[in-house]
């Protein structure tokens, strides 16, 4: 008796059939694949599928003398608890989308959990290289100030530096924020903004 468990995240529209044709030639390369006959299939993201990873756990343990094995499409969709408990139940596991581990059962069945947990890792570096190489690099980053644009990774002046040099005489002259907009037909939000950035770049 096999199981397959098919997932994917609430908010995507993923098509059932398609999915489940995938997860049904990946088995193929199993080197008994023909063994590998779907008996019952669970899944979670489809409203027309009513039963999930928590009715595959509770039908596995049941029969636990039964079943042979157990097909998940993904590791992403699935929580380390229930995929713990899927592990104790000593059968053969398959991942569609770590197809590259092969059968794994018993123990050896541990690597879908740091398979899954790797994601973390990766997402962690992934977020420390964009964070340090912009830091490093000599291009600036975000959008240019106002009166500025970006050329060849160095700010330049452009069109708009008349307007933000007046706007920031008017500034040092006492001229209110809403006189500011008024007069050069901005918003006061605007000559706000463009004060504050202005200021703050003087003490870079």
């Amino acid at each position: 008796m096999k199981f397959v468990y098919l997932s994917k995240p609430e908010d995507k529209e993923y098509d059932f059939d398609s999915i489940l044709n995938y997860t049904q030639l990946s088995m193929e390369s199993i080197d008994d694949f023909k063994s590998w006959e779907i008996d019952e299939v669970y899944a979670d993201g489809w409203v027309s599928i009513p039963n999930g990873i928590a009715d595959l756990i509770r039908d596995a343990t049941a029969n636990k003398s039964k079943v042979t094995g157990i097909v998940l499409f993904s590791l992403d969709d699935i929580s380390e608890d229930d995929l713990y408990d899927l592990i104790k139940l000593g059968k053969p596991i398959y991942c569609v989308n770590a197809d590259y581990l092969g059968v794994v059962a018993g123990p050896k069945a541990e690597i879908l959990v740091h398979t899954k947990n790797a994601k973390k890792y990766y997402k962690k570096v992934t977020s420390m290289k964009i964070r340090y190489g912009v830091k490093a690099s000599q291009k600036p980053s975000g959008a240019p100030p106002f009166g500025y644009s970006h050329e060849d990774g160095k700010l330049v002046k452009n069109a708009q530096y008349a307007t933000l040099q007046e706007i920031l005489r008017l500034h040092a002259s006492a001229v209110s924020v809403s006189e500011i907009a008024k007069k050069l037909d901005m918003n006061t939000a605007q000559i706000y903004g463009i004060i504050r950035t202005a200021e703050a770049r003087k003490y870079e």
